[in-house]
Formats: C-alpha cells, structure tokens, sequence
C-alpha cells in the first residue's frame, strides 16, 4: 500500500490525523512507532500527550511525585489542541519536552513537523471534545489489567529509574481508579477497538487497511 508517498501528495491532500487512546501499558506508543515505520518515510509525524503534562517545577519535589498525572486536569489540552491544529496546515510545532524525573518541561523543545499522517497518543487521547473533533479516525487500545501492570513495572525500573513498589502503590492509587473513571470511558468514541495482546504486526496491517490512498493523478 503505498501512502501520500510524494510532497505533492501531501500539498493537495488534508493531513489524516489519528489518535490513539488507552489503558496504560496497552501498546499505544509502540502501535503509534510500528506504523509511521510502515508508511513511506516522512509520511508520519507522532505527538505524544505525555509531552504535554502541565510543568510543575513550581510545585516542592515531593508534591510532584505524588501528582495524579492520570487525571485530564494534567495535560494542556489547550496546547495540544493548538499544535495538532497548527499541523494541520502544514506548519511545524515546537512540542514541549517532558522530564518524569524531575515532573518537570526541559528547556529545549523537540521540533515535529507537518506529515500527511498525524498521529496524537496518549492515555486521554479521545477524552477532550476539541481534539476529537479534529481526528479522522479514533483507536483506542486495550489489555487486560495484569498486563497493563506488569507492562508498567518493566518500562518504569527499566527507563524511568523507579522501584517496583512504588510503581505498584501508585497503580493502585491513582493509574487504575482514573483509569475506570476517565480513560476507559473514552472506549465509545473509538473508530477502532485494539486488543493490544495482538501480534504487533497483525494490528498495523489492520490500521492500515483505515488509513486513505493517495489522490489519483
């Protein structure tokens, strides 16, 4: 399948823009990766909502690590919504960059730039009406909970330098409630419902088939 393969395919063409929401440790991240690699080069930009947490550099260090960045209260959609409507017009974003050592913004941005394919993933992807709207097709991912916990554990000692127990107390706080009261939820606004136990390569065929040819010639 070839997609939006040229610049002049992506000039005349309105970008496609696809969220992906969900649990965490559901696949998200790694569907959004496996399909931009699967699409012609440069035909996929990805914006991820964990850039978007509020800063709080103005809260005590302690306080931060006991935030609920599970809440919606925590991302800027205002910012997001923005950046994705930018992208849409074929202009390039300054995406903040977010620090979960210190639950802080760095000072650099990471530049994203405008692709026919935009995709925004992020636990609350499909929770905000203003960026819903915007999307063209709407994924949301799903595991079941020993998977999600066990999936979290790994990523969290292994690349966010925490402990088990810690990641387990917090689970059960703040990830699985606000995942029953908010993410969840968002599952009746999906395109498409992903089990995210799938063979990667099972689920990029089937997104695949979703996503719009190139405009005849």
């Amino acid at each position: 399948m070839t997609l939006y393969a040229t610049p002049d395919h992506a000039r005349e063409t309105p970008p496609c823009i696809i969220l992906i929401g969900g649990p965490t440790c559901s696949g998200k991240t790694t569907l959004a990766r496996a399909i931009a690699t699967a699409l012609p080069t440069g035909a996929c930009s990805i914006i991820t909502l964990d850039s978007y947490y509020r800063d709080l550099e103005h809260v005590p260090f302690e306080a931060r690590a006991t935030h609920n960045f599970d809440h919606p209260d925590s991302i800027d959609w205002e910012l997001v919504t923005k950046h994705a409507e930018i992208l849409a017009r074929g202009e390039p974003v300054d995406a903040p960059e977010y620090d979960f050592a210190s639950h802080g913004r760095r000072a650099r941005a990471v530049t994203v730039v405008p692709a026919p394919i935009i995709m925004i993933e992020g636990l609350l992807a499909l929770h905000d009406r203003n960026l819903r709207v915007l999307a063209d097709l709407r994924i949301f991912m799903h595991v079941d909970d020993a998977t999600c916990l066990a999936r979290r554990i790994l990523r969290d000692t292994e690349e966010r330098g925490r402990t088990e127990a810690s990641i387990a107390a917090q689970y059960a706080a703040t990830v699985r409630p606000m995942a029953e009261r908010f993410i969840l939820p968002t599952r009746v606004y999906a395109d498409l419902d992903l089990n995210g136990a799938v063979q990667l390569g099972t689920l990029v065929d089937y997104v695949m088939e979703w996503l719009p040819q190139p405009p005849e010639r």
